[in-house]
């Protein structure tokens, strides 16, 4: 907690004036102003991304123990976009000692002298904080009162400003989703809303499952805060993976998933057996909803095959690397296992370890490479769609794609320019991204054997 004389009345020497006007929680406030850098922050050019504006001095306590917090905060959300700018109301001749006060910190920083534009005023104290959402709305602000912003509370306030979002225009209930990623985007003419997925196994059926699968949770979630959006009207149109574009799903629509169809679905409308059914997302919310929802394939089956195809034979190349490597100081078990490896990969029978290992290695490194570049154009091919749809349409597009494909297909709608909110919906578990990453994490320097 922080002592009394931590807060920094702004008084001294007639200098700063303690009634200047600050903005209040609502306002949209302009700033422009040339950094320490030499580089100009304008404000007005940050709309889709979240902004903190904090006031500082050299000369105040406190100001001085929040660094570490601004810093921290700085460095956590960088990847999502958040801007953060530091303003001192401190002469040129403080140069040298706000360069010191910040050390290291890459923090962006400006005198308040340079402004030539300025809402904000200069607040009657400092230190002093303001959080501005993506639409440039102070949404909350940090003074002193008795103690040091913290991290959880900074934290707190960024969290509530992403579930409010207030450009996708939709309401995120928190015991569904919690938004974890925004597009970098400066100006938009739309929203998309991402929802992470845990996939089901595609060949797995569950017309007779009985028991709870680890997906379910993810898929309870998808379900339930999707419906809560088109009850409201605040969505009406879903992308699905799974099928190929520009296919539709409505009357008619054949493609079975997990053993169900939209005919069996729209037979369990409205009851709890629908929502409890253990298959693909888009099909319930198309049987439960109708025509109040257009729910659209977009993806490449034949993509899907390949990629499946590539991560099934990168999974026997590091089925054979380790049953390999782990029997190096077993002579018989070598033997065997490196008899069966030169036989699947087409190598002479009297193959030695370390050629063996190599070329297994090989080709592990080509079939991920071939699983990333398939990943990259069904990512590429997603964000194509959306953006399309999102151009015609007056409310955000919901894709509802796996996890995997998120930060991919954020880039490409970054590129399209348009505004995105990455939601984790509650029980989604990131076992794609981790299966991906294992197989480069399982090729250490194997032992010289010959």
């Amino acid at each position: 907690m922080r002592s009394v004389f931590v807060s920094c009345l702004c008084l001294a020497g007639g200098m700063f004036d303690a009634n200047a006007s600050v903005v209040h929680i609502g306002a949209t406030p302009h700033l422009k102003v040339k950094d320490l850098k030499g580089n100009e922050f304008d404000l007005d050019q940050q709309r889709g991304r979240i902004v903190l504006v904090h006031f500082f001095a050299t000369w105040c306590p406190g100001c001085e123990l929040e660094l570490p917090v601004l810093e921290a905060f700085s460095a956590k959300h960088a990847t999502e976009g958040v801007q953060v700018v530091m303003l001192t109301p401190e002469h040129a001749r403080s140069l040298g000692a706000i360069r010191k006060m910040l050390g290291s910190r890459d923090l962006r920083t400006a005198r308040i002298d340079e402004a030539s534009v300025n809402d904000f005023g200069i607040p009657g104290t400092l230190p002093s904080t303001f959080l501005l959402n993506k639409n440039g709305e102070v949404r909350f602000s940090f003074s002193p009162d008795s103690k040091v912003l913290t991290r959880d509370e900074l934290e707190n306030a960024y969290e509530s400003l992403m579930t409010q979002n207030a450009d996708a225009g939709v309401s995120f209930d928190p015991k569904w989703v919690k938004v974890t990623g925004q597009c970098k985007t400066q100006k938009s003419p739309g929203s998309v809303l991402f929802l992470k997925q845990w996939h089901l196994s595609p060949k797995a059926n569950t017309r007779d499952q009985v028991t709870k699968l680890p997906q379910d949770q993810n898929q309870d979630s998808i379900f339930t805060q999707v419906s809560e959006w088109v009850k409201n009207k605040e969505v009406d149109t879903i992308l699905v993976e799974g099928c190929t574009w520009p296919t539709e799903v409505k009357e008619g629509f054949t493609t079975v998933f997990n053993g169900w169809s939209l005919r069996d679905l729209i037979k369990l409308k409205g009851t709890p057996a629908l929502k409890a059914s253990q298959t693909h997302v888009g099909l319930k919310l198309k049987a439960q909803f109708g025509d109040a929802i257009k729910v659209l394939c977009s993806d490449d089956s034949e993509k899907i095959n390949q990629q499946q195809l590539a991560l099934s034979d990168a999974r026997a190349d590091l089925g054979y690397w380790n049953r390999l490597k782990d029997s190096v100081d077993h002579d018989d078990l070598r033997k065997s296992y490196l008899e069966s490896a030169n036989e699947a990969f087409h190598l002479q029978k009297d193959t030695n370890y370390l050629e063996t290992m190599s070329v297994i290695k090989g080709s592990l490194i080509t079939d991920l490479k071939k699983v990333d570049e398939l990943l990259d154009v069904r990512s590429d091919l997603l964000a194509k769609h959306v953006l399309e749809i999102a151009a015609k349409s007056k409310l955000p597009p919901v894709l509802i794609w796996g996890g995997l494909h998120a930060d991919r297909t954020r880039e490409q709608l970054e590129k399209g320019r348009m505004n995105c909110s990455i939601v984790t919906p509650l029980g989604y578990e990131d076992t794609e991204e981790k299966t991906i990453k294992s197989f480069g994490i399982a090729l250490p320097a194997h032992q010289e054997r010959k």
